[in-house]
């Protein structure tokens, strides 16, 4: 189900990207300045835009869930609620996932609180409440389906992205550290592609081969360094590769076409990477831009050491 969430993570990072930046385009007139000053946060906490992101969250949730209700879960058979034990599937790739998604999605949320007028550790806190009942509600309809079940390590992998949101907000109301996705694509798609996805879009999404996930952090931030450019961050990341099914490989495809025997490993990088907002910049467009990177992970050299044995520089990653 965290295809859906990555999916909600996108439309809610366009609409906190408008709320933003948008704001900061000097109006000449009273029409641009009518529609640029409602973006604009407000200073003091503001009633009736509380109101309004606490109706539009709970709208957009309940609709969101009730449309996965209808159109995904009613494919399947439902049970009485029973728990679901993936945590081994996919060598973690898949809980790493949902630690970014709900990462994300507290911070955009509590930028929409921001807007508001709440103070920062409020929204923060309204944030990651948002967030976490959110991806909880998923893992209660899994917890239904016959052909899923309410995961405790979903569970415990969301409360680990909210939980580092939440503590960077206590210690420095700043996000030095962030949570990253990259992508690219594998050899392995072709052999199951109804499983990993039948084209590139779909392949983002579903193909764990072809995706890491990223801790990035911020070199001046985090040391204090000024000589470091505020832009530069350092990046650790997890992926994995060989994998043709959640738990093992099977031995045909859903044509009963022999499959290559791939080993499954893990892999983990060290990667510089870009802090895109931190790009001073006084170009709207390119601002927006930037915002809208700043959740992937920039593509650059990287070391990967993985539990094959090997060491490699991986040119692009």
């Amino acid at each position: 189900m965290r295809v859906f969430s990555l999916l909600v993570l996108l439309c809610l990072y366009v609409m906190r990207t408008s709320a933003q930046e948008i704001h900061a385009i000097k109006p000449t007139d009273t029409t641009s300045c009518n529609f640029s000053c409602f973006l604009t946060p407000s200073k003091l906490h503001n009633k009736g835009r509380d109101n309004l992101v606490v109706g539009t969250s709970v709208g957009l949730g309940g609709g969101i869930l009730g449309g996965l209700s209808y159109l995904w879960y009613s494919g399947y058979e439902r049970t009485p609620f029973h728990l679901f034990n993936d945590g081994l599937e996919w060598r973690g790739m898949d809980k790493v996932g949902h630690a970014v998604t709900a990462f994300h999605v507290a911070e955009y949320i509590g930028n929409w609180y921001e807007w508001a007028g709440v103070s920062r550790k409020k929204a923060a806190w309204r944030g990651a409440l948002t967030s976490f009942a959110f991806q909880g509600a998923i893992e209660v309809l899994d917890g239904f389906s016959e052909e899923w079940g309410f995961s405790v390590a979903d569970i415990m992998s969301n409360s680990t992205g909210i939980g580092l949101f939440v503590l960077q907000e206590h210690l420095w109301e700043n996000q030095p550290i962030t949570l990253k996705f990259g992508f690219i694509p594998s050899e392995f798609r072709k052999y199951r592609s109804s499983l990993l996805g039948e084209n590139e879009l779909t392949g983002i999404l579903k193909d764990y081969n072809g995706q890491s996930y990223w801790l990035s952090m911020n070199i001046a931030a985090i040391t204090g360094a000024s000589k470091v450019p505020s832009w530069l961050n350092l990046a650790v990341g997890y992926g994995a590769g060989g994998m043709l099914g959640g738990r093992s490989n099977p031995a045909v495809d859903n044509n009963g076409v022999a499959l290559p025997n791939f080993e499954r490993y893990s892999q983990f990088y060290l990667s510089p990477d870009l802090d895109f907002t931190k790009i001073k910049t006084k170009n709207i467009y390119l601002k927006t831009l930037f915002k809208a990177l700043s959740f992937y992970k920039f593509p650059f050299p990287a070391i990967e050491v993985n539990t094959l044995g090997k060491i490699r520089l991986n040119w692009v990653q």
